[in-house]
């Protein structure tokens, strides 16, 4: 045979083999209709303060796929980068109110393992909502959203979300520890502690014996009165001492008269003056009234409040 022929018939043969062999490798890969979905455990971040890492919710890198009984539980965790966000969405708000104790496992992990973009937090918001709309509860559901609420290297938005979505579960489950959580977070004067103020006002309207309106109104205070909390925290603290009635009226006209106070604060400060008819603050409240700036409609809001009582 001819040097020539011998190397056309070697390549013809390679190329059939590799064909072969990639046809059987598909045919072995393929998954079987019935098998569960296998759910690529995320890789853990690293927490962003170098001395701690973050071990709260954690799967060990070691340990085998997650898997998952639902296919759909597996496209909303696995889509975050390439999956169409709408898709998502709908899929999510679609799943059942049945869904299986491994596909509820699933969701909790990506609480805390999910990326953290604007648009997952969407999602996570919802995978709580779906979660908490279950037959039955799953019985990790209130600690996973007690270690995220109360852990200060977690992502700020998930854990103003997880207080949020306690608030409502203390209604289900009246666990104690629910409220412990919102006590100790009012001390740490962040965002979420004026998400846990919102949850105690309308706890202590519901629950009176348990949250005591005038002690949440005395909480609210401490910390507004705290120039290190954050603006947010401070502005819902006043805001929820006025609304349960009661509030240091002293603390509340210097937050509104004193002009280094930040703006936000100072029109929170001023309505709280109204809802709670403070006639000390009536000459200042008018003199403002009739001033241009931008505290003049939150004082004539708070006159009219105020002329009203």
């Amino acid at each position: 045979m001819k040097p020539g022929i011998c190397v056309i018939l070697g390549i013809a043969a390679i190329a059939a083999g590799a064909i072969f062999w990639g046809a059987l490798r598909e045919k072995n890969e393929e998954p079987q209709k019935n098998s569960p979905v296998t759910v690529p455990v995320e890789k853990h971040e690293k927490s962003s303060f170098p001395d701690q890492e973050k071990d709260t919710l954690l799967i060990p890198e070691s340990s085998p796929p997650v898997q998952c009984d639902n296919s759909t539980v597996e496209f909303i965790v696995t889509q975050a980068n390439s999956g169409p966000f709408k898709k998502r969405i709908l899929a999510l708000n679609d799943l059942p109110d049945d869904l299986s104790q491994r596909d509820c496992q699933v969701l909790l992990d990506y609480l805390h393992a999910g990326e953290n973009t604007s648009r997952e937090y969407g999602i996570k918001n919802d995978i709580m909502n779906k979660l908490r709309d279950q037959k039955e509860l799953h019985p990790e559901l209130l600690n996973t959203l007690l270690r995220l609420a109360e852990d200060p290297r977690e992502n700020i938005v998930v854990r103003s979300y997880a207080v949020q979505h306690l608030r409502p579960l203390f209604e289900v489950t009246k666990d104690a520890r629910i409220k412990q959580i919102y006590e100790q977070l009012l001390q740490e004067k962040s965002e979420v502690s004026g998400c846990a103020l919102l949850a105690l006002r309308y706890l202590s309207g519901v629950y009176p014996a348990e949250f005591s309106g005038e002690a949440i109104a005395a909480q609210s205070m401490a910390l507004a009165a705290t120039p290190e909390a954050q603006l947010g925290a401070r502005v819902s603290a006043v805001q929820t001492a006025a609304s349960l009635g009661y509030g240091d009226l002293s603390l509340l006209r210097s937050l509104a008269w004193e002009e280094d106070t930040s703006l936000a604060l100072r029109i929170a400060a001023i309505a709280a003056l109204g809802q709670l008819a403070d006639h000390d603050s009536k000459a200042w409240l008018e003199e403002t009234s009739s001033r241009k700036g931008p505290l003049r409609q939150a004082a004539q809001t708070a006159l009219r409040r105020l002329e009203s009582k």
